[in-house]
């Protein structure tokens, strides 16, 4: 029997040309799974058997989704395996919560001592608090965070430059958490994306900043930037209070 909740999907997702149809239509399954807070629990397995598609075709609309900082995904280990044993989606978007809708979900599973939580987003660094949205207005981020972005934003093709204000927010958020978190400051962050774009291979292969702090193997855009483009000059930059 399919679930018969209530969806809800923002303009800033339904018109956003760099989703496919269906990463879309799976933001609003998952806004109809989430509870009040923002947050679901529901496997991909579940999204296959739902929409009758294999956990790989799942997979990857998920990554869209949190490639252009839609929704985050904390995960859950065992101890002892080093296994995923639950994945909590978390919906980044700044559109509120409709407490008249009835959807949501209950953890289906309750606390285990043997379970060690891995809370995480775009950096090992990060926690849930970090990538969601105290920062809801361009205008609640800090002056030099809002230029680096003007500066930033036109090193990409027009196609690839925000065009909702959540997205515009989605890289402010980045350049933000760069300084805070992983100690590259405006400055820094700008030069590496630069030289990423000029590079013969991270030129089509490097189009958005949305997703840079992502961990693929436990090594983020960033990391793989900093460790190719990083130098002297960088380093200089680290001194840069501007």
């Amino acid at each position: 029997m399919k679930p018969n909740y209530y969806a809800i999907i923002p303009a800033e997702v339904r018109y956003d040309d760099k989703l496919s149809p269906n990463a879309k239509l799976l933001f609003g399954e998952i806004t109809a799974l989430s509870n009040k807070k923002g947050y679901s629990w529901a496997s991909n397995k579940y999204f296959a058997e739902l929409y009758d598609v294999d956990k790989k075709t799942v997979s990857r609309w998920v990554k869209q989704l949190e490639d252009l900082n839609y929704i985050s995904s904390v995960m859950e280990y065992d101890k002892e395996t080093k296994r995923v044993v639950k994945r909590t989606i978390k919906i980044n978007s700044s559109y509120p919560m409709d407490k008249n809708v009835q959807g949501g979900q209950k953890d289906p599973q309750g606390g285990d001592k043997n379970v060690q939580v891995n809370i995480y987003s775009n950096n090992n660094k990060n926690n849930i608090k970090d990538n969601t949205a105290t920062f809801k207005k361009v205008t609640d981020f800090d002056k030099k965070y809002i230029t680096a972005y003007d500066h930033i934003k036109i090193l990409f093709e027009n196609r690839y430059q925000p065009k909702t204000t959540l997205q515009k927010i989605n890289w402010l958020n980045v350049i933000r958490l760069c300084d805070t978190k992983d100690d590259v400051n405006p400055r820094q962050l700008y030069w590496i994306c630069k030289k990423a774009v000029d590079d013969d291979f991270w030129s089509s292969n490097f189009l958005s900043i949305a997703g840079m702090r992502d961990k693929k193997k436990g090594v983020s855009k960033l990391d793989r930037f900093i460790k190719k483009f990083g130098g002297k000059e960088f380093d200089i930059l680290a001194d840069d209070k501007a």
